[in-house]
């Protein structure tokens, strides 16, 4: 019998895209779900989209958990706690999987064991090089590498529940960055690679910055990026004049996040 995926979906104020979103979870063309809902305090008409939804799908298991407003960070740990699939999915509330993605993700799994955590790109990405480094379409991703460049975004994540008895739950004081906290942390002690092709689509198109949603917030991401590279140096994974470096590329990277989002909306 094939494993059961526990996909762990935060909601909030998600009206316009929340029910694509659960429609691509349903169809994959392959793997055993149960759909975690944590509606976080939501205004509009969410809840009562998700409540329709699950009435006319029955035959899936989607449990439903309706909160006070506490944050992405608290509400994915609750996710994870009431988990009981061996592999652990993440899905944002305003993106869609490829029909494809759960099917290609438990292949590579299949064929290496010990791969730990398996991400994928979005909205058409696929990555060439960076830097000297040639990325391949199945590539490990070290601690190091991913303090350059956080190849990993939330909803494309597969990955073993296994992990969280050693690395624990997200940092509930983080709310922006915080995903990559914990990738950080996750590559530290195990095996994840990417899968370089792009298996999640935006349902909204809007921007990986700058634009909507938390990632609108480019101090407070900036805030979060710059933690996360004190991490990095606090588990040993760069020498104090690399993490300087480090400090200098994100300020740099994040001077040119602005610049892009002011002339995006000036276009």
């Amino acid at each position: 019998m094939s494993q059961v995926i526990s996909v762990i979906i935060p909601v909030y104020n998600s009206q316009d895209t929340i029910e694509l979103a659960l429609k691509s979870v349903l169809a994959q063309t392959q793997g055993r779900f149960e759909i975690i809902l944590i509606n976080d305090g939501s205004t509009d008409a969410t809840k009562a989209i998700i409540e329709s939804f699950v009435i006319h799908n029955k035959a899936h298991k989607i449990l439903v958990y309706n909160r006070e407003n506490f944050g992405v960070s608290i509400s994915r740990n609750f996710g994870l706690k009431k988990a009981s699939g061996s592999l652990i999915a993440f899905l944002d509330s305003d993106d869609a999987w490829h029909p494809e993605k759960i099917a290609k993700q438990l292949e590579i799994l299949s064929a290496d064991a010990s791969i730990d955590l398996l991400g994928t790109n979005r909205d058409g990405q696929e990555f060439k090089r960076f830097f000297s480094f040639k990325i391949s379409e199945l590539m490990k991703i070290s601690p190091k590498l991913l303090l350059y460049k956080n190849f990993f975004m939330t909803s494309s994540l597969i990955f073993k529940k296994s992990i969280i008895d050693k690395v624990g739950y997200f940092n509930e004081h983080m709310n922006h960055s915080e995903d990559w906290e914990y990738c950080i942390r996750i590559a530290q002690h195990f095996n994840v690679h990417l899968y370089n092709k792009s298996m999640v689509q935006s349902i909204s198109g809007k921007a990986m910055f700058g634009e909507s949603g938390l990632s609108a917030n480019l101090v407070k991401m900036q805030y979060g990026e710059l933690s996360n590279l004190r991490l990095g140096y606090r588990l040993g994974v760069v020498s104090f004049f690399e993490y300087l470096f480090l400090n200098l590329y994100s300020i740099i990277k994040f001077v040119r996040r602005v610049l892009i989002s002011i002339l995006r909306k000036l276009s």
